[in-house]
């Protein structure tokens, strides 16, 4: 994993500007990781996208934005994603944008842990960048964010390909 920042402090307007933006929590810092490698998997056992998974704490809530560059070898095999995190949190509001041939994306909506955009077609050998965003507000239990990926049949294999990457900040 590379980290292409570091975390920065977030700072107020010193100037006597005005703004509609208001701090309410604490923030950490803007991090972008990088995914440095290819990862194939095959088949519907889901897994971890690796060098994009990010740890949290106890009671930590995190705004999140993926670009993965996804293909598998046939259009009639569907790239399916979601994300898993700690157990127990108190909110999920996370959308997947996805293609669903090589010419048309679909948006879903996801409020649960291990929920798949439901593709059963996908972009084919083409590279397309798929979009994953969204919050996710952690409850009692610390442990790691992911971003996750399955076939959608048996044989189907899926790629996350090098320089796929997650921006995130915490609060």
């Amino acid at each position: 994993m590379a980290k292409i920042s570091e975390p920065v402090a977030a700072k107020p307007l010193v100037d006597g500007s005005t703004t509609n933006l208001h701090f309410h929590a604490a923030v950490t810092g803007l991090v972008i990781q990088e995914k440095l490698a290819s990862q194939s998997m095959s088949g519907l056992t889901p897994v971890d996208i690796t060098d994009l998974t990010i740890p949290l704490a106890v009671n930590e809530k995190l705004h999140f934005k993926a670009y993965l560059i996804m293909t598998t070898p046939s259009s009639t095999d569907g790239i399916r994603l979601a994300v898993n995190g700690p157990a127990s949190p108190t909110q999920i509001v996370v959308t997947i944008v996805g293609w669903t041939s090589q010419t048309a994306i679909a948006t879903t909506g996801i409020n649960a842990y291990e929920t798949f955009q439901n593709n059963t077609s996908s972009n084919d050998a083409a590279h397309r960048v798929y979009e994953v965003y969204g919050l996710i507000v952690n409850n009692g239990n610390a442990g790691t964010f992911a971003l996750r990926m399955k076939g959608e049949t048996a044989g189907a294999v899926v790629t996350c390909h090098a320089g796929s990457w997650i921006q995130y900040f915490k609060s």
